[in-house]
């Protein structure tokens, strides 16, 4: 009931209404090309790890741009475009609006036949695509159109001229969507310059695109091509000179590769559904990063009350908006920011934009009345395409403004705001796709010897399509989906097809869509085939609780996605066999219970993790490239300690009780199989490495004095026997007043990120705390499954097509010498701190690993006056559930190859390290650096970002640290650069770089040194356009 006044409810729509702002018309072409002049190297796309400049983006959709142009592309001519989730996309998107014409999207997932259905009623004489593709969908190029790979366009031509938006008209199209059509077919959808440009303008009037275009946000990008937010998701930002994060398909549908999407790129804001999101906010991952997102642009499908809730508990102050707008007009036409406690509504008209409720006979509506919503003005589209009679019925004039029947019920409420209530016809959305229902009937209803049809939308844990048919014989459910799939887009398949007697219908003879039943999506007949073995009914148990169906539904065989399974669901199911080693694309290749179970039963990953590593402690593992690395250096200096770089010594009060603090480190040294392992030979003269349980004493304390102490402290650091001997030394020592711990161990047991792991454990010990399981040894079993294996090969492929055939410059030129390897060392501090580094992080959009590799590819660069450079960089190897909280050798050696001559800008030179960081990552099977059996023909500079290696989780039993001196060092490469986080937790940071006396003259790397430290500064502190004024000057 509404207390509102009748004679007031039209002076508060007026109020409502008043969304008039008059502001030049800037077609979006060029409100880009004009970030694009202003600010040519700030990053406008981020994809894969790849950063597009706005510069660069101008400059390719102009090539794109200037080749339609000459084959006759202009006003209202329409383009299709069919590309995978890459930055391309945007550059043909863009190019097409700067020729004047429009594009027309699609998405690859649909079907040939709704793609040449599309192009030829759009009658668009051209399709944009990808190489891939053009070999991929061999029947698009029979379809009447020119087929054009964008990567050919943007290799053979080179006119990258702005061509001029001037003659570009708000009244000429930008854009043509299709949709679910109600006749059977998709209808085209087209909105116009004007509607896209009143949209995008940040004014008070629209409140979504106040806060979506907030200066210096990062915006992700995950809707499909074909979808109207796909356009909001690119023309907001940037037309607004931000930046879009532009997620690929798997970064989508992995809930773990999408967390570290969302954070490695900074990404602030976030366009979905609701449904989306309701699914990743309960997968822990996905929830951690989603506590960095400062605005949730939520829209295309009804708001749950409980999921503001559970957003708001991540984040306090994250803007929360609900967006409304049907893709005929322009995408979005009305939002609200969410407050507690208040109605879901969509609010009030944006921009130039009145809303009215209205009756069956176009009277408005007061307050609380239920009517159909009219959208009136600027935002409304054209039409559809060669539609005349649908337009007519759809769109028209009201009080001078182009107006558009949404078709959907709503109400005004007292505070001027609209409640969406439902529809009025047979339309429905389906995790924010708009469905006709009628196509889905008609299609279903064109195959073979069916006879009536019907489909409708059923509520449960999720929504689904059920669809419902009669038929004089049986029908092959089967292959009538497959009959669908080719005709229609996946979304809109039905979960679950009934084939029934007869339809119920109504008294006027029309199907009863009320009184069809509500089927399960596992409801058709079946023979159900139970688990055989305990992989299946894990897998079976799980299937059942995410799809929330009874375990005696679900059959072995059965396809996840046709027991109601989609993208999101699939998401859910990933997060939760993640331990077992499943990921999104097994899900989507294998699908059926008894087919990832046969994936997990071969490669053992069917058993947990505990036993995988339990087996794995009785058998001997093939040694890593690094370590045999390590054991090839360390043989020019056998009696060295060249890899004995973790040793410290720590004085206890006795406040901390000696007998708790030795049993505590005992359990600690032996809880970690890494610290355990013997290296030695097999029968075939292989490198292995032996879980030995026995071979650590269990420590005990000698008694001694102080003075002692200070005696033999700096004898205690000595090299150790690489082969069977332990490969670790601890020693413990009780003086009248403190207890002491010795720790030394060789790299070849552990890498440096395992310092911390150590000490966490010995604290965790003394205080009677459980220790977290370590999988060293099921790691080390994995790595020697996967050089047996394709994956090996195809790693192997990538680094020497990528490197090889070229004479890298790794390190400068030696000036000396000498046979007998001796070591020298230098450290400086940096002339920035913490916050320094944060916002070049930031502004660069990369990380400060990334950024000291450049510094170091730069400084060669100079020093050595070569093109081609290579340095390596060391990769921790912790991304996997292996290797959390497991102590062992796992980092891995990766190169970074630059050729200089063709890096033209330091974003230019960020985006290539970048990219070859992330490429290295995939493909680190392979040690490219131990090419030839292990004989390491090339030695390049190491760089090493260090963090955390002081020992700080020891601060809680308050230890004493003593320094210790290290009387048998040797260099361990010929050159290795350091940048350190500074232990004292300043916030301040330093640069050591090591190196091999007998090769280097202290002058000549005094002098590199200084260069590295320049080079580093002014990225951090100045940015790309110092860095190429110096080019310039050079």
């Amino acid at each position: 009931m509404t207390t509102i006044k009748k004679n007031e409810t039209q002076s508060l729509i007026e109020r409502t209404n008043q969304t008039d702002l008059v502001f030049p018309f800037i077609p979006v072409s060029e409100q880009i090309h004009a970030h694009a002049l202003l600010s040519p190297d700030k990053t406008a796309v981020i994809c894969m790890g790849k950063a597009l400049s706005y510069g660069r983006l101008d400059c390719l959709s102009n090539i794109v741009a200037n080749l339609l142009i000459k084959k006759g592309v202009g006003r209202d001519v329409l383009v299709g475009i069919l590309l995978e989730r890459t930055e391309f996309a945007y550059v043909a998107e863009q190019g097409v609006l700067k020729a004047h014409g429009a594009f027309l999207p699609f998405t690859v997932s649909y079907p040939d036949e709704r793609i040449l259905f599309s192009m030829e009623d759009a009658s668009a004489t051209i399709l944009l695509t990808s190489r891939n593709l053009c070999e991929e969908r061999t029947a698009l190029s029979e379809g009447g159109f020119e087929v054009l790979a964008v990567e050919d366009i943007l290799e053979t031509q080179t006119d990258d001229t702005y061509p001029s938006a001037e003659g570009i008209a708000s009244g000429d199209l930008a854009y043509c969507i299709y949709t679910s059509g109600s006749t059977g077919r998709p209808k085209g959808v087209m909105i116009e310059q004007g509607n896209l440009a009143n949209y995008v303008h940040r004014n008070e009037k629209s409140v979504e695109i106040m806060h979506y275009a907030q200066p210096g946000s990062i915006t992700l990008a995950m809707a499909a091509f074909s979808f109207d937010v796909s356009i909001v998701e690119q023309f907001v930002p940037l037309c607004n000179g931000n930046t879009v994060c532009l997620a690929t398909s798997e970064e989508i549908h992995d809930p773990f590769l999408l967390a570290k999407t969302i954070q490695d790129n900074h990404v602030n804001g976030i366009t979905c559904t609701p449904t989306f999101l309701s699914n990743i906010v309960g997968i822990p991952a996905c929830a951690q990063a989603l506590r960095q997102i400062e605005f949730y642009d939520v829209g295309s499908e009804a708001f749950p009350k409980n999921l503001y809730m559970k957003l708001r508990a991540l984040r306090e102050d994250s803007v929360i908006m609900n967006v409304y707008g049907p893709t005929e007009c322009a995408m979005g036409c009305a939002a609200v920011v969410m407050r507690p406690d208040e109605e879901v509504t969509i609010g009030g008209p944006i921009v130039n934009t009145q809303f009215f409720v209205m009756d069956a006979d176009g009277n408005s509506l007061d307050v609380g009345e239920k009517g159909e919503l009219i959208i009136c003005g600027a935002c409304v589209g054209r039409g559809y395409v060669n539609l005349p009679d649908k337009t007519a019925k759809a769109f028209f004039t009201y009080r001078g403004m182009r107006a558009y029947h949404s078709g959907d019920l709503a109400s005004w409420t007292e505070d001027g705001r609209i409640c969406i209530l439902g529809r009025i016809d047979n339309q429905v959305k389906l995790r924010g796709f708009r469905i006709e229902l009628d196509e889905i009937e008609r299609v279903m209803g064109s195959y073979p010897d069916i006879k009536g049809s019907a489909v409708k939308l059923c509520h449960g844990d999720t929504d689904y399509l059920a669809g419902y048919i009669t038929s004089a014989d049986s029908v092959n459910l089967d292959e009538l989906k497959a009959f669908m799939g080719k005709r229609l887009p996946d979304y809109m398949i039905p979960s679950v097809i009934i084939q029934m007697d007869r339809l119920p219908e109504t008294v006027n003879g029309k199907v009863d869509k009320k009184a069809l039943p509500d089927p399960q999506p596992t409801q058709n007949e079946r023979n159900v085939t139970a688990p055989r073995n305990d992989t299946e009914r894990m897998l079976l148990d799980t299937f059942a609780e995410v799809l929330n169906l009874k375990p005696d539904q679900i059959s072995v065989e059965d396809d996840f996605f046709e027991l109601g399974g989609d993208s999101l669901r699939s998401m859910v199911l990933t997060s939760k066999l993640m331990d077992y080693g499943v990921t999104s694309a097994d899900i989507y290749s294998l699908r059926s219970i008894e087919r990832i179970a046969a994936m997990l039963l071969k490669t053992e990953k069917g058993m947990s993790l505990d036993e995988i590593e339990a087996q794995a402690r009785k058998k001997p593992h093939y040694l890593s490239a690094m370590q045999t690395k390590l054991i090839d250096y360390q043989f020019a200096k056998t009696h060295s300690t060249m890899w004995n770089n973790m040793y410290y010594l720590f004085r206890f009060n006795r406040k901390i009780d000696p007998e708790r603090l030795r049993k505590a480190v005992n359990q600690a040294i032996h809880h970690h199989p890494a610290l355990s392992m013997k290296i030695g030979f097999d029968e075939q003269g292989e490198l292995i490495q032996t879980y030995c349980p026995d071979m650590l004493p269990e420590i005990q304390f000698e008694t001694c004095t102080d003075m002692d102490i200070i005696h033999m402290k700096d004898e205690l650091v000595k090299p150790f026997p690489m082969f069977n001997s332990p490969l670790l030394r601890v020693r413990m020592f009780l003086t009248g007043r403190y207890s002491y711990l010795f720790y030394d161990v060789h790299h070849l047991a552990m890498d440096g990120a395992c310092i911390g792991l150590i000490m966490s454990s010995i604290v965790k010990a003394y205080h009677g705390e459980p220790l977290p399981p370590d999988y060293y040894c099921a790691y080390l079993n994995n790595e020697d499954n996967i050089r047996k294996s394709p994956k090996y090969l195809e790693d192997k492929d990538y680094f020497e097509k990528k490197y090889d055939g070229y004479d890298w410059c790794h390190i400068p030129e030696p000036d000396r010498e000498e046979s007998v390897p001796t070591a020298a060392g230098r450290v400086i501090r940096f002339p920035f701190d913490a916050s320094d580094l944060e916002e070049a992080e930031k502004r660069l959009n990369t990380t400060r690993s990334v950024i000291a590799i450049a510094a170091a590819i730069l400084t060669l660069h100079e020093t050595s006056g070569r093109n081609d450079i290579m340095t390596n960089w060391i990769f921790n190897n912790r991304l996997g559930s292996f290797a959390s909280d497991s102590v062992g050798m796992l980092i891995k050696n990766l190169p970074v190859g630059v050729h200089m001559n063709q890096i033209h800008s330091l974003e230019e030179l960020i985006v290539e390290i970048k990219r070859q960081v992330a490429d290295g990552i995939s493909h680190c099977s392979y040690d490219y650096f131990a090419a030839q059996d292990s004989a390491f023909y090339n030695d390049p500079m190491e760089v090493n970002y260090q963090q955390n290696m002081n020992a700080d989780e020891l601060a809680s039993l308050y230890p004493l640290q003593i320094e210790l001196e290290n009387r048998h060092h040797a260099p361990g490469a010929r050159l290795e650069l350091e940048f350190l986080e500074n232990d004292d937790n300043s916030g301040l940071f330093d640069s050591e770089i090591e190196w091999a006396a007998n090769c280097f003259s202290e002058e000549k790397i005094r002098d590199f040194h200084d260069r590295y430290i320049d080079h580093f500064e002014r990225i951090v502190l100045e940015g790309a356009d110092e860095w190429e004024e110096k080019d310039e000057r050079d």
